[in-house]
């Protein structure tokens, strides 16, 4: 018999599974050939999205950051690798929440996953990583926190922990997550979508503007231990500013 905290953590991961995997006969998608980004669209009518959608993530930042209206609640949190495809998901349960102080919402974090390269730019300029934080509220709505990463002299000791657990072969821990993120930075905000199949949209972004910043030992270590391809990097899509 399970017990409460297991059945939370099994609807959570296919509540996961579901919005990632929902075509039929478990269609594979790729960043590369002609399952590749520019032929998502034509793999299933549950992909359509990924080609005809009008919101679209990721794309490329030209205008000014903005002071950061979202608020983290973080705290220590059971962790779990989850092997999705293409890429290695970091499945979170707790009490982990952001508000949205645009529209006064609470949004639970679901999962951390990263991108080599970013899949955001701003100005035209990529980064070397960018860690997503995916969060979803009680009225199934999704928002990501996402956080650029760039290579500097010293490790940083904050994101040790985390990077211990990707190299060894554990598939649950603890982490305190208040330490992962970048506080008091300002962000960018627009309304787009999953950068992966079905390429959902009405994703409510924040995209932090001062990067992250990790040895090269680093983040080696976080493309070898999560990304399973070369680069899991999204093109850029098309994107008119928005008026909220």
């Amino acid at each position: 018999m399970f017990c409460q905290g297991k059945l939370i953590k099994i609807f959570i991961f296919f509540a996961i599974i579901l919005v990632f995997s929902c075509a039929k006969n478990n269609v594979r998608w790729s960043y590369q050939g002609k399952n590749g980004p520019q032929f998502w669209g034509n793999i299933t009518e549950n992909y359509k999205f990924c080609k005809i959608g009008y919101n679209q993530s990721p794309i490329n930042i030209t205008l000014p950051f903005d002071n950061n209206n979202l608020n983290f609640f973080y705290q220590e949190a059971e962790i779990d690798k989850k092997t999705m495809p293409n890429q290695l998901y970091l499945m979170v349960y707790g009490k982990n929440f952001v508000v949205n102080a645009i529209n006064h919402k609470k949004y639970h974090l679901q999962y951390i996953k990263f991108h080599h390269l970013s899949e955001h730019q701003v100005n035209g300029k990529a980064y070397d990583l960018e860690m997503q934080l995916v969060h979803k509220s009680e009225d199934e709505q999704w928002l990501i926190a996402s956080f650029f990463i760039a290579q500097n002299n010293q490790e940083n000791l904050n994101f040790q922990q985390l990077i211990e657990f990707l190299n060894n072969k554990n598939l649950t821990t603890t982490l305190d997550l208040k330490k992962n993120i970048l506080h008091n930075n300002a962000s960018f905000f627009y309304e787009g979508s999953f950068t992966t199949p079905p390429c959902l949209e009405a994703v409510k972004w924040f995209v932090f503007k001062n990067p992250i910043l990790l040895s090269q030992n680093q983040i080696n270590s976080i493309i070898k231990n999560t990304i399973f391809v070369l680069k899991n990097a999204r093109p850029l899509q098309k994107f008119e500013p928005q008026k909220f």
